[in-house]
Order: C-alpha cells, then sequence, then structure tokens
C-alpha cells in the first residue's frame, strides 16, 4: 500500500468501477491536509500494513517542534511518551485493532523544552475491504492545566476527609489539622485562580469571535433589518460579556484575589466616556439622559478601571429598570484634606422603583429585585453586589432610596487620592470670573435647566429656547440682544433647520455648538454645519467641555478629528497565532482608517519590526515560540540601544486578570486589552497612542 508523501494518510478505498479518478482522490486528500492544518487540535494517522505514519503540522507545535523538526516516524513519537503511561497506551490500541473501533484517554508526552504535559488523545481504526484493521487515525489536545487543577482539587478534597477523621484526637493533633488547613486552603486558592484564569481565557476567545465578526458586519449591512438584527446581536454578546465579567470578579473576590491598581486619571472624562458608551441602550428606549460633575477636583488617583466598572454597572441597572423617563449620573467631588477627596457618584432613575424589603437585600449577591420564574428583567444579580464591594475597597459605601414605581437613587461613596495639578482651577482662573450669556435651544426642559446650573457654576447665565427658528426671529427683530453663544440640541434640530441664517444674525465671533449624542449621525448635518461654522461637541459635556463651550474663538479640540492625524494611515502590526482573531483585527484595524500587516508569532514580529518598523504594534500574549511578553521585551531592549526606532506596543489578549495587566506592563507595553475586542475602545486606544509622543510612549 503506497501513499502520496506529501499528503496524510487516508482509509484505504476499494477499487471499483464506478471509483472517482485518482486525480480527484489526490485532490481531496490535499483538502483534508488543509483541513487537519487549520484544526486547534493536533491529528496524526498512521497504516498498520506499512508503517507509515503522518504527524500533523498542529501535532508537533503542541510539543513545541515545527513541522521540519520532528519526523513523521512512529519512534520519533513514542519515545515521547512517559514511561508510565506506555503500556496504557499499548493497551488502548490493541482494543481500538480488536474491536474495529474508537478509544481516548490520556498520556503525558514529552515536549521539545523537556518538560512532560497532559494531552488528551482520541484513536479510531479504520478497515481494509477485508475488515481488517488498517489505518490508525488519532488527535491530541492539550489538558495539562486542567489536569493539574483537577488533581489538586481532589488532592484538597481528600485532605478535608482526612481532616474531619482527626477532630476527634488531642490538642498537639488539633494544632497539626490547623496547620494542614492553612496549606490545604493555599492550594485551593491556587489552584481557583487557575481555573479562572483558564476559563476567562477560553471564554473569551470565542466571544471575541462572535462580537468581533457581528461589528464587522454591522459596517457592511445595508438593509435596515439586518442593521437590527446585528445591533440584537451585539447588545446579547455584550450582555454576555458582562455576566462574565461579574461572574469573575465575584470568584476572585471570593478567593481573595481582587486587588485595587492604582494609576492617575480624570474622572469627569471616565465618567462621561462611560456614559456614551451606553447611549444607544437610551436612544433604544426613548429615555432622557442627563449629566452633572459638581466639584473642581477632576483628576484623581486610584484604580481608573474599577471606578468604570462602578459607574457602567449603577448605568446599566438604572438603564434595565427604567421603561420610560429618565436616567441621571451626578458626580460629585469634595476635598477631604489636600491630598484626598470624596467622590459621591449619584445615579436616579424613573423606573419600577423598590420597596424597603427589597431595598434592604438588593447589594446581596444573586439577589434581585423580582426572582419570580416571571421575571421581565434578566441578569445574574452581581452588579449591585460587586458595585459594594469594590464601593468597600476604596473605603466607601453604597446606599439606596427607591419608592415603587417612582424610581431609585444609588449613591456610591469613594476616597480617592487628589492630584496635584487640576485642570479646572487652572480654566477659571484664565477666565478671572469673566461670563456672559447663553442660548440653549433644546426641546427637552430637563436638560436644559442642567445645563444651566452647569454654566452658572462657572458665572454663566442662560436661557431656554425650544427652537432653533425662535432664536432666528428674535435676532432679526432684536439684533443687539445677541447672546455670547448658543447651544443647539440635537433634538432641536429639523432636516429643514436655517444654520446659515443664525449664522447670519450672530456677530462673528460668538460660537454655535451643536450638542450631539455619541451615536448621532453627523453626516445628516455635516455639510450644513461646516457651511455656517458650527462647532460638534459630544454629550454629556465634561467640566472642561463647559469652558470650551463658552470660548468665542473657534477651538480646533472641540470638533471631532480624525482617528490619527499623524501619519494618516498609520501602518499596524497585528501579532496574533488564531486565524478568527487575525481577522477580525485585521478588518477593524482597516475600518478605523489604517493599514494592518498579520503576523502569526513572535519570531515573525521580530523579522517584521526590524525591516521595517510600524506605528504600532497590537500584541497576542499566548504564542507557541517565543510569546508576546518576551517579545515585547526584546523589542523594547533594540529600542533602548538605538537599534529600533520607538513606537508604542498593545496588549490584546484573552488574558484578563489583574496579573495579566501587570505582567504586559512590567514587559514594557504601554496598555492592556482585553477581548473580546470593542471597536470603539479599539479606536480611542489607537488615538491616543498614535497621536502620543512615540518617545515617550
Amino acid at each position: 500500500m503506497s501513499h502520496d508523501p506529501g499528503s496524510p494518510l487516508l482509509p484505504p478505498v476499494a477499487d471499483a468501477p464506478d471509483a472517482p479518478p485518482r486525480s480527484l482522490l489526490d485532490t481531496a486528500q490535499r483538502q483534508d491536509r488543509r483541513l487537519f492544518d487549520s484544526l486547534s487540535e493536533g491529528v496524526w494517522e498512521r497504516d498498520l500494513k506499512t508503517g507509515e505514519a503522518w504527524y500533523s503540522p498542529r501535532y508537533k507545535q503542541m510539543l513545541g517542534f515545527t513541522d521540519h523538526e520532528l519526523p513523521n516516524l512512529q519512534e520519533a513519537l513514542r519515545e515521547r511518551i512517559h514511561p508510565d503511561d506506555l503500556p496504557f497506551l499499548e493497551q488502548t490500541y490493541a482494543h481500538a485493532a480488536a474491536t474495529l473501533g474508537d478509544a481516548q484517554g490520556e498520556v503525558r508526552i514529552r515536549t521539545r523544552v523537556g518538560d512532560y504535559r497532559w494531552f488528551r488523545g482520541r484513536i479510531r481504526v479504520w478497515p481494509d475491504a477485508d475488515g481488517k484493521p488498517a489505518v490508525l487515525v488519532g488527535s491530541i489536545y492539550d489538558v495539562h492545566d486542567h489536569k493539574l487543577a483537577t488533581e489538586a482539587l481532589k488532592a484538597q478534597h481528600a485532605v478535608l476527609e482526612e481532616r474531619v477523621r482527626e477532630r476527634t484526637r488531642g490538642l498537639a493533633e488539633a494544632l497539626e489539622q490547623a496547620e494542614a488547613q492553612q496549606y490545604a486552603a493555599e492550594r485551593a486558592n491556587q489552584a481557583k485562580a487557575v481555573f479562572l484564569a483558564h476559563m476567562s481565557h477560553e471564554l473569551r476567545t470565542p466571544l471575541n469571535g462572535v462580537l468581533g465578526m457581528t461589528q464587522l458586519a454591522q459596517s457592511l449591512a445595508s438593509a435596515p433589518e439586518q442593521r437590527r438584527y446585528l445591533e440584537l446581536a451585539k447588545q446579547s454578546g455584550q450582555s454576555l460579556l458582562r455576566v462574565l465579567e461579574d461572574v469573575f470578579d465575584f470568584a476572585r473576590a471570593e478567593a481573595g484575589r481582587l486587588t485595587l491598581q492604582h494609576e492617575e486619571f480624570d474622572l469627569a472624562e471616565l465618567a462621561t466616556e462611560t456614559l456614551r458608551g451606553f447611549m444607544p441602550s437610551v436612544r433604544a428606549k426613548n429615555l432622557q439622559v442627563s449629566f452633572d460633575y459638581v466639584g473642581t477636583i477632576t483628576r484623581v488617583g486610584g484604580d481608573a478601571g474599577r471606578v468604570r466598572q462602578i459607574v457602567s454597572n449603577l448605568i446599566s441597572n438604572a438603564i434595565k429598570f427604567t421603561e420610560q423617563g429618565y436616567v441621571l449620573l451626578v458626580i460629585e467631588v469634595d476635598a477631604l484634606d489636600a491630598a484626598s477627596c470624596c467622590v459621591r457618584i449619584r445615579m436616579r432613575d424613573s423606573g419600577v422603583g423598590m420597596d424597603e424589603a427589597t431595598a434592604q437585600k438588593v447589594f446581596d449577591p444573586f439577589e434581585q429585585a423580582d426572582s419570580s420564574p416571571t421575571r421581565r428583567h434578566g441578569g445574574t444579580g452581581l452588579g449591585l453586589s460587586i458595585v459594594r464591594m469594590l464601593a468597600g475597597m476604596m473605603g466607601g459605601d453604597v446606599t439606596v432610596r427607591s419608592t415603587p414605581a417612582l424610581g431609585s437613587e444609588f449613591m456610591v461613596e469613594l476616597r480617592l487620592l487628589t492630584l496635584r495639578d487640576q485642570p479646572l482651577t487652572v480654566l477659571a482662573t484664565e477666565r478671572d470670573g469673566r461670563g456672559g450669556h447663553a442660548w440653549l435651544l433644546m426641546r427637552t426642559a430637563a436638560n436644559g435647566a442642567r445645563l444651566h446650573k452647569r454654566l452658572e457654576r462657572i458665572g454663566w447665565s442662560s436661557e431656554a429656547m425650544n427652537a432653533v427658528l425662535q432664536a432666528i426671529e428674535r435676532l432679526e427683530h432684536a439684533p443687539e440682544i445677541a447672546p455670547d453663544c448658543v447651544v443647539i440640541a440635537e433634538d432641536s434640530i429639523a432636516p429643514n433647520t436655517d444654520f446659515l441664517r443664525l449664522r447670519r444674525g450672530l456677530p462673528d465671533d460668538v460660537p454655535i455648538t451643536l450638542l450631539l449624542r455619541p451615536d448621532f449621525d453627523l453626516g445628516t448635518v455635516q455639510a450644513a454645519a461646516e457651511e455656517a461654522q458650527l462647532r460638534v461637541m459630544i454629550a454629556p459635556l465634561t467640566p472642561a467641555d463647559l469652558y470650551v463651550l463658552v470660548q468665542r474663538e473657534p477651538t480646533a479640540g472641540s470638533v471631532p478629528m480624525p482617528l490619527a492625524s499623524v501619519p494618516v494611515r498609520p501602518n499596524v502590526l497585528v501579532v496574533e497565532d488564531n486565524p478568527m482573531n487575525q481577522i477580525i483585527a485585521r478588518e477593524m484595524v482597516s475600518a478605523l482608517g489604517m493599514e494592518p500587516a498579520i503576523v502569526a508569532s513572535g519570531e515573525e514580529a521580530m523579522v517584521s519590526c526590524r525591516c521595517a518598523a510600524p506605528d504600532l504594534v497590537l500584541m497576542d500574549i499566548q504564542m507557541p515560540g517565543m510569546d508576546g511578553l518576551e517579545t515585547t521585551r526584546r523589542l523594547r531592549a533594540l529600542q533602548a540601544d538605538g537599534s529600533l526606532r520607538p513606537f508604542p506596543i498593545i496588549a490584546l489578549t484573552a488574558h484578563a486578570m489583574a496579573t495579566d495587566r501587570q505582567a504586559s506592563l512590567d514587559a514594557g507595553m504601554n496598555e492592556h486589552l482585553t477581548k473580546p475586542i470593542q471597536l470603539d475602545e479599539l479606536r480611542h486606544v489607537l488615538q491616543h497612542w498614535l497621536n502620543a509622543n512615540p518617545a515617550a510612549a
């Protein structure tokens, strides 16, 4: 029996008058090989009559070898099996051959670096035309981490059983038992941490494919029904991601492994960016959304990611339980001393509300206002529990006031560090008490009242009008009453709004600003806005945005800029070994107006960067051979000695633990992004680092 050496062995095919031509079979064999090479499992075949064997490149890769480094010989692989596992393996093969069936089991195989890893294998025997064993087909996949975690848990279980039997022994034995308990608990926590990290990675990887492809499909969809279906699919995926985050955070806290990071950030920008991310959900339910920030301290020190999580959970909860009316986010900051401040995050809504009994247990894990089988609102019941846990870690607490059918107000209090430089203090000093008068053109009275109060805090008066035409008529009848600035909310914009007529009625230096939601289709008014020299600002406004709003001379910062201004089409190197993730990253980078290049390993990344340094690198962490951390360390070393120009390196990985993020930063990466990739988040991060000083990056 002979085989094409370039193809995997296939089950023998009996000659028959109607059998397909040999060329067709050869084509099928080549197709089979491509299929095998793309699988995440390693596959192999052996001819039981001739002894010929074939092992897929993925099989060898799992052991740390390239295809050409390990020969397709049974002996070459057999000698790598752990000696203790050989009898079991031979018995399994013999049973499968005798029954012409299949079998499976776990064995240890020595990798290229010399250590043994656990693999789970499946085999099947294919007969020839006479019904005798002819070809042995199998596959393997890595179960090493799962095996170790399982063994650790079994060992812990055995320790606990032994401890019960020792309860009746003397005092010395009781002391020994306590020591064993402490040791066992540490092992259990370690096993849980390994399991959580593994499960987080394994769940994020396929979810990245689902959400990534959905977002890419949205950019290509033309029919309204298609866009609606894809938006619903994306929202479902994001809901699943939030559930996973809550579950993993709760499990980390239970294991005592939830820790806080420290970084400097702008609290006002964090709150507004988080609220903007929920705007599509708010628009879909036709809710009024408002924001306010009270205080002059915005630059603080603490765990920005966890503060964002608190705000996000509060907003999500408010939107979920509010079918009509409004949601309002208010941030209040007061100085405690020169180095610290008290932050109060208030989230109000006009939703279903709660009675006193429900409000008392709403922060308990897995508790919900309605836990009946007919409940309308889903969720794990962990969001508010995590808010309380994080608030406690930041020296604060959370409370709720609620009335059934009238809504709720959640108030979170945190203690954060106050940074020395505060931009609002500088802006207030520059204006030196100078005020003015603003016209607020908006139909939503509550938003007009909220903006009126915010402008009062910086020394400005204002009055509200519900239409652009009303402002035009007032100017034409009494041009001497022209305001010092005009703000037009999107609810006052109509298809026939005459922006140019309004512009002509005002002095040239009086700014007109369109205040739009982040999901507003700017293309519908862009031409008219440019002709009338209107600014565009995105709601909600930060305290610093208010000063830009009333500034008379045009400010480039108030108009949305292209994602990356220098260079026009930045070159982004994507280092990723997973084919699905390669497609998603490439298409997203292209959609953001950049030029992507894809490499599948750390070694290839080193070669690519030496040949032509990119403008930015998106680096996967877990890769065969040289992983992302080592690749980053080597690239930074080349940049340090002047062999390679500086460029930002961003981790893009399914490893989401705090220790993973710290490992990325320690290796020299600028930021750590976790999968699934969110297009808006990727846009924000790339914009920040591509426009940053490369030397500083």
